[in-house]
This record gives C-alpha cells, structure tokens and sequence, in this order.
C-alpha cells in the first residue's frame, strides 16, 4: 500500500512538471477542451495556470472562476474572482465573489462584499439585482446568527454516510427512505447516474447495488426516484445523457413505472404538457390526498417566476393511466426568482420542503418547509442549522414513521474535506415529532357555514365520560389541535343553523403516525338527512375546498357525450375529427357546445370551480375528441384542434392554414386571398362556408363569403360557423 502512495505522489509530481513546461497557450487550449468535455475542474486548474503565466490576460483568471464555481470549489474560486474583482469589463464579479465567500462560510466578508457591490453596480438591472442582494446580505446575517451566536438545533442528529454509499469524487443525490432500513438514493458511480438500493445491516448501511427489479435503461442518466404511497407506482427522470452528469444543467423527464407482481412494467414517459420541450422536469414527489393522487416537480418552463419553479399536478387514483391535469404552479409565496427545487411533501405534517437559493440563505441553496397544499402555502421557514450550512444542502425527505431522514449537501465534514460533490447525510430525529388533528368545517353545499361556528377537542374517559380539552372558534373554515400520546379523543363542530358532526379518534398508533384529523360537513336542521359524520381526510392545514365534484346538469340528448375522466387527455396540437351535429351538453369542468358553437362557458359559474387550474374534461362520441380546459380550440377543415393555451406562435386555421399572433397590442394585418380581409390580431374567428372571418371581440362573427366592407359587430353569416374565443381563459 505504501509502495501504491508513493507511486501516485510521483506521478502527480511528473504531471504538475509537464504542466509548468507548457506554455500558457497550449494550457489555455488543454482548458478549452476539458471545458467542451464538462471536466470543469481539470478546465479551471488549466485556466489558472495560463494566467500564472500571462497575468496580463484577466480573462484567464475570470474563465478560472467560472469553471470553479462550477464545480462549487468555493475557496478556489473566490481567489481567482478577486484578480478581477475591480476590472469594469466584468461588473458582476462582485457578486460573485462575495457570494463564494458566503458559501464559504465567511459571513462577516461576505456580508461587506454585498454591501460594496450594491453601492458601486451601475447597470440597468440594478432594481432587479437590488432585491437579490438584500435577499443575500440578509442571508448572510442569518448565517452569522445561526452559526455563531446561537446554539445548532440539538433535535437534528446529522451524519454523514459512510464508503457504502458515498464514494469519493462521485456525487450521491435524491435519497428517499422506504423504511427505516432501505434506503433508495441516486449516484453518478461510472459517470452515469442511476438509481441504488440500500439496506441497514447492523446498524451500517450495507453495500448499494441497482435494483434488481427495476427496468434496464439504457440511454441517459435515469435518477431521482420517489414512490408513491401506495408503493404501486415509481416516479423517475431520464436526464439527458451528457458526458457527465451535470445536475441541474442536464434536462430531464419525468417517467413512471407501475408494480406488476413482484416486479414493474416498462417505463412510460409522463405527457408533452409536463414534459415539456426546451425545458427540464425533474424532482418528482408524490402524495395521496382522499382519491387523489398530488405530483409536485420543479421544472423551468415558461410561466415561472424565476429559473426553476415548483409545480404540481394531479390524477384520479381510480384510474390506471398516466393523464394528469395541467400543470399548476405553486405560486409566489413558495417560488422566487431564484430556484426551487427538490421538492418532498410529509402528508402527516402536511408540509411540504424544498431546497431555495431565491429565500433568505445560509448557503447556496437551504432547505425550508411551509404548510399547505398544491398552491396554497404559508410562509415558507429555513430550516436553520445543522439541517442547513453555507454550502448548498438538497433533498430533503423523512422516512415513514418521522424518525429520520435524509438529505443531500456538499459540506465539509471530517472525512470529507471538498466541497466540489454532493454526498449523503442521514437525520436523526431526537424529538418526538408533534401529534396534530387538523382538518375543515363545511356546510352541505360545500361552503363555509353561516353563523359562529365552535369546534372542540374531547378526551373520551372510562364509563363514557369525557373531558373538555379546547374549544375555539373555526378559523377560516378551518381547525388545528394539538394531541398527547397514546389517549382517545372526540372533535365537535357545533353551530346553531347545524345538526352538531364530529368523529372519534384514538393516538394508541403514535409511533407510525402524527396527523389525525377529518374534515367534517355539517347538515342544516330543515334538510332531512343526518347529521355530519366525518368524511374523507383532511390536509394538515386548512385550504379552500376545491369542489371537485361539482357538476352541471345535461341540457338535451345527443351523439357526444362529456366527461371528466374516461378517456385519456388530448395531445396538445393535435387535430381530432369533428362530431356530428349536436344540440347543447355540457360537462362537469368545461364548455358546453352546440352544433360546433361556444354555446356557455361554465367556467366562471358558481356551480364549477376551476379555481384556475385545469382539469381534463373529455368528449366521447362518434370520433371522440378530449381536450383540458382553458384550451384554444379552432376549425380545421371541419375538424377541431387543441393546444396548450394562447401562446405565441401557435397555428390556427378556419379553410386554410395561416398563423395568428396573439400577442398584445392588436395591430391591423392583411390575409391575402379573395376577397381579402384586413383582421386585428388577437380576433375571434370562425369558419363560415369556407370563408374567413375578422371581429374584434368575443363571440362576434364576421363572413368573408360577399366581396366588400366588413362592418363591426355585424354578423355576415351563420351557416357552419363555430366562433372561437380566443381570450386567455
């Protein structure tokens, strides 16, 4: 072994000697090439050897950085931003550089380096980069407070894992738990990353190795795997398969596979509406709600509000197909303009937690948790120390059972002494997590009840005897009370226009579960049906209902028929064949047609809410024809189209094939053919025995079939017309 040391010592020696010899071109070109090869930091070591030579070439220095921070050699990296700090050709080195040494943990520096650069940054984004500067000089202040003044948190054991799952130079990432002794996690052992299984033997986590049911893939790096709760469906990404795994840089999609037996079916990809191209979506979780089944995922398409953003989107459990409604984003309280990432939802917390470099910061990017559901959160909460560090610190997830957990974050710890790849950490859990029973109080419409209502917390006793623990007033139609251990409970909501409902409960099972609440529907006295019982769980927090059962009674019998869930989602930009003439239907989450026109859009009505997210909504019949809701929808040759919804650039056609702008500001433009029309962008249009048509509002139709002046808000034919609204919604 000694032998083996002193051979690797020499040989490093002889390659640094070459590398002296080399002149600073030919070590600029060695660089290049590590570059286009994504070996960064063979790149940036070249890089800064070229410039040692030529110190004249502050480009050198500054390639050197770049490449650094690539590879988040933070200390590297701030020596060689600091040669360039003050050079005007690169105004924003000093963000850089005080950002490297924020992750270096040298708060203080770092905190006076924000400062400086704020005061001296003269570009025309300075009102954009102010808020992310303050942002960053805030986190630099909380890092000082949390590393320096005040005591890590002391219910957080955090351990790094040993040579059996962390291999050196190799990064380890998305570490999920089954158990609390299998561990499934991500690594780029081989320059590929796939997929590991490990299992705790004795107290050591034994030796990972691929699992060996799982599907052979054979292109592109296949990672970041959760399961769903029901352990009947596998969620996964293919990620693009560069020359090395490039973590966030590379894109991904999103795939399943589903459990047949004792093993699982071939992978399917997830639809183009989630992933999308031109963009990555990656990080999935899952968690089921009542017949619902939540997938949240980050992804930087377009409608964000920074880089990379939280989304989610949902499926009926009750069927076994792969569609999922249109993507939702998470909104602003959860995204920034930074990035969101590596998202996992603890449905017994009812919290879901994340890894942000656009919320206040110790490090790079911190993990925070905020309460709530699909896009309704509280404020969101860093984590603090020592689940966080200056570093960057991701993937955070709980095992079953809420007695550990893990995460994945290139800190230095003893043993691992870079910060250049990402590792493995388990969390130990010394506190017992809080026992909860939250859940909402509707009325039988599914509206909040009218009048004060009282919700109260029972401890059931010997001999039916019980004791009054805590009565409050409903909060927003919602409640939260806090449990003990191993004791029987009762939850009332009483209001004076309501039968009184509650449930019965027990925490015996506490060690395996921490939420325990229902949601409760109260009946009024004049209805004649019984009282409230408890109906399906609730979330941890309260939320406004979505009503996902609301439905809109059928207006007449004809060929098509509409539902919500039968038949798998349209793909976007495809045409479908059009359906024989029909009188008026409607459907539970969309439009109702009648002979190819918008006859009502109930999507505004009280009785469906869409609460801006869509929903599949199908139409069966003589072709069959499905379409999501919010949809443009246009005439082809007697057919229909569907796409994604009022983008820039998509094609629309009535007879012929031409394309409309729909962005804003309308200005006038001309379709040639005869008899010529000259139509605003943005219009309505319909197909009318052939011809065009123009308006410049909703639901007006024009004909192009008589040569001559078109008049606003005239209607020059109705014969086989169907008006197309073309308004965001």
């Amino acid at each position: 072994m000694k032998n083996l040391l002193l051979l690797f010592a020499l040989l490093l020696s002889l390659n640094a000697f070459g590398q002296e010899n080399l002149s600073w071109k030919k070590l600029v070109k060695l660089a290049e090439g590590y570059e286009k090869e994504n070996r960064y930091a063979d790149a940036a070591e070249h890089y800064e050897l070229a410039y040692q030579k030529r110190t004249k070439e502050p480009e050198l220095a500054y390639k050197s950085a770049q490449a650094y921070m690539v590879v988040k050699d933070y200390r590297n990296a701030s020596e060689m931003l600091l040669k360039v700090k003050n050079d005007p050709k690169y105004p924003t080195v000093g963000l850089d550089y005080a950002r490297m040494l924020k992750q270096s943990g040298e708060y203080d520096a770092a905190g006076r380096e924000f400062v400086d650069f704020l005061g001296k940054y003269e570009g025309a984004d300075k009102p954009v980069l102010q808020q992310i500067v303050q942002n960053e000089i805030r986190g630099a202040e909380l890092g000082l407070q949390l590393t320096v003044i005040e005591e890590p948190d002391a219910d957080v054991i955090v351990t790094h894992l040993g040579s059996n799952i962390n291999k050196p130079v190799e990064t380890e990432f998305a570490p999920i738990g089954f158990s609390d002794d299998v561990l499934y996690f991500s690594s780029t052992w081989g320059a590929r990353a796939r997929i590991y299984r490990s299992q705790l033997i004795d107290g050591e986590w034994g030796a990972a190795e691929q699992p060996g049911n799982f599907p052979q893939i054979q292109e592109g790096h296949y990672c970041n795997g959760t399961l769903a709760p029901d352990m009947n469906r596998f969620y996964f990404t293919i990620c693009e398969n560069d020359e090395q795994w490039g973590g966030m840089s590379s894109r991904c999609e999103i795939y399943v596979i589903k459990r047949d037996g004792r093993s699982w079916s071939e992978p399917e990809r997830l639809r183009d509406y989630i992933n999308v191209k031109e963009a990555t979506a990656t990080h999935p979780t899952v968690v089921h709600s009542g017949n619902v089944e939540i997938l949240y995922f980050a992804s930087n398409r377009e409608g964000g509000s920074g880089g990379m953003d939280l989304w989610y989107v949902t499926r009926e459990l009750s069927s076994d197909d792969i569609d999922f409604t249109y993507p939702v984003n998470l909104g602003s309280t959860v995204n920034t303009l930074g990035d969101e990432i590596t998202p996992f939802y603890d449905s017994d917390e009812g919290k879901l937690y994340f890894a942000s470099n656009g919320h206040v910061s110790i490090g790079g990017f911190d993990v925070f948790s905020s309460v709530g559901n699909k896009s309704v959160w509280d404020q969101p909460q860093n984590m603090g120390v020592p689940t966080n560090s200056p570093a960057d610190d991701f993937y955070y997830s709980i095992n079953p059972g809420g007695k550990m957990g893990f995460l994945s974050s290139n800190r230095t710890v003893p043993g691992k002494l870079t910060n250049t790849d990402e590792d493995i950490f388990q969390l130990t859990f010394t506190r017992q997590r809080a026992l909860t029973a939250n859940g909402r109080v509707s009325d039988h419409l599914g509206n909040l009840p009218e009048g004060q209502t009282m919700v109260t917390l029972f401890e059931r006793l010997p001999n039916s005897q019980r004791r009054l623990v805590k009565n409050e007033p409903l909060n927003q139609g919602g409640f939260a009370f806090r449990l003990e251990a191993d004791k029987q409970y009762r939850i009332e909501a009483q209001n004076d226009n309501f039968f009184t409902g509650g449930f019965d409960f027990d925490t015996r099972d506490f060690a395996t579960r921490t939420e325990y609440g229902q949601n409760l529907t109260l009946q009024p006295y004049e209805s004649t049906s019984a009282p409230a019982i408890a109906t399906t769980p609730a979330p941890t927090a309260a939320y406004p209902s979505e009503n996902v059962n609301s439905t809109v009674a059928t207006t007449t019998t004809s060929t098509p028929t509409y539902s919500s869930t039968t038949t798998p989602a349209a793909t976007p930009g495809v045409t479908y064949p059009s359906t024989s003439t029909t009188t008026t239907e409607t459907t539970n989450y969309g439009y109702s047609e009648s002979g190819g026109q918008l006859a009502h859009d109930y999507r505004n009505d009280g009785e469906v809410n869409q609460e801006n997210r869509p929903r599949p909504r199908v139409e069966t019949g003589q072709s069959g024809l499905s379409t999501p809701v919010g949809s443009v929808r246009t005439s082809v040759s007697g057919g229909r189209t569907t796409s994604t919804g009022g983008g820039n650039g998509i094609t629309y056609s009535s007879d012929g094939s031409e394309t409309i702008n729909q962005t804003p500001n309308p200005k006038p433009r001309t379709e040639p053919g005869a008899p010529g029309i000259s139509t605003p962008v943005g219009s309505v249009r319909a197909s009318v025995n052939g011809g065009r048509t123009t308006g410049s509002g909703s639901n007006v139709t024009y004909s192009s079939g008589d040569s001559g002046t078109l008049y606003p808000n005239e209607t020059y034919g109705t014969v086989n017309t169907e008006t197309i609204d073309q308004q965001p919604n």
